[in-house]
């Protein structure tokens, strides 16, 4: 029987063979995936600027080449936090209610279609994605990441630190959310089955930072033969 699998695309919406790096290296894997006989649906997460003609563009190109789309609205939609008041409150609770987190209840119907349609695994590309499946229970779970969230925060203080008083204000404030990110998304990480890191150096830092779940480096794009590593996981493997 076929195996199936859903890919949860990043914020730039739904993998495309043209543009910028994310949709270029999401293609690649999708069809990587599909060409080891997997029956493949995507899901796009809290798309960025959501454009609906470049959305029916892709939707079509993808269905031309036998992947499935599959859009929940509510979990298209969902947007990052960003008032200060949201960000506060997720400052003070758990850990898990980070910036890209999604609510339960948004994702009911994305918990019910995995199970009507007896997803294999989930194959999370960002970190809006890998919030979204990490808690999901009963399915293996693999999740790509690329530009490492205390690198980029780190970036960032130092050019806002560079301005008037006020982004100084606010960077101090940033910070603190800054902090739970990075905690809640390693948190999600060490719960996962394999990750894939597309930089070398993100790589290494990772393995030494999530202990108990494997990374492994897959240059960025993706090859053709670089297919072998995904073989070579369990979560491809017949159970």
């Amino acid at each position: 029987m076929t195996k199936k699998v859903i890919f949860f695309s990043s914020s730039s919406g739904l993998p495309y063979f043209t543009g910028n790096g994310s949709l270029v290296l999401s293609y690649g894997i999708v069809t990587c995936l599909q060409s080891l006989g997997y029956e493949v649906t995507v899901v796009p997460v809290a798309v960025k600027n959501f454009n609906n003609s470049e959305h029916e563009k892709r939707k079509e190109f993808l269905q031309s080449k036998g992947i499935r789309v599959k859009v929940f609205e509510s979990i298209k939609n969902a947007k990052e936090s960003s008032g200060y008041f949201d960000l506060s409150r997720k400052v003070v609770f758990a850990s898990s209610k980070n910036i890209y987190y999604i609510e339960k209840k948004e994702k009911e119907d994305l918990l019910k279609y995995i199970e009507s349609e007896n997803i294999d695994f989930l194959y999370a590309f960002g970190w809006g994605s890998l919030m979204l499946i990490s808690n999901i229970p009963d399915v293996k779970k693999m999740v790509s990441v690329v530009d490492l969230l205390e690198f980029v925060y780190k970036r960032r203080r130092k050019a806002v630190n560079l301005m008037n008083w006020k982004s100084k204000y606010k960077n101090k404030f940033l910070f603190l959310i800054d902090r739970k990110n990075i905690s809640a998304t390693y948190e999600a990480l060490s719960i996962v089955d394999y990750i894939v890191e597309h930089a070398y150096q993100h790589a290494q830092h990772l393995k030494g930072k999530i202990l108990n779940t494997p990374v492994t480096y897959l240059p960025h794009p993706l090859e053709e033969k670089q297919q072998t590593y995904l073989k070579q996981q369990d979560a491809l493997e017949d159970r």
